[in-house]
């Protein structure tokens, strides 16, 4: 099968109702149904998400696999209060702590994925 890099950084999961690739996690985001170029992971490792313990070489074919290397959408977007830069601007809640100025917080250290260790069901 093919692998398919969206712009939201995941690869695809998924194919929608015209067979175009999609990914079902960050569904509705327009990212999400935009196909991107597959970056260079030659130098690039993965953790797993949920575990945070199995590290392995980078790879599209990787389960649940997002990029978050230079020029990913975490790095451009997400802040480094946490959040991403949707949240900036917008009417405070006083349940969230977002800062008043977006600053990228740039590449992670990792990209992740989903080694299995909590199941696959």
């Amino acid at each position: 099968m093919e692998r398919y890099m969206m712009k939201c950084g995941h690869v695809a999961q998924a194919m929608d109702e015209h067979n175009n690739p999609a990914c079902v996690i960050c569904w509705p985001n327009p990212g999400s149904m935009q196909v991107a170029s597959i970056p260079d992971l030659s130098s690039r490792k993965a953790e797993c998400s949920t575990c945070r313990t199995n590290i392995v070489p980078s790879s599209v074919d990787l389960a649940f696999f997002e990029y978050k290397g230079p020029g990913s959408r975490y790095a451009l977007t997400k802040c480094v209060c946490g959040y991403y830069e949707e949240a900036h601007g917008k009417p405070k809640n006083p349940h969230v702590e977002v800062c008043n100025q977006f600053r990228p917080v740039g590449q992670a250290e990792f990209d992740v994925y989903y080694c299995g260790c909590q199941g696959w069901d």
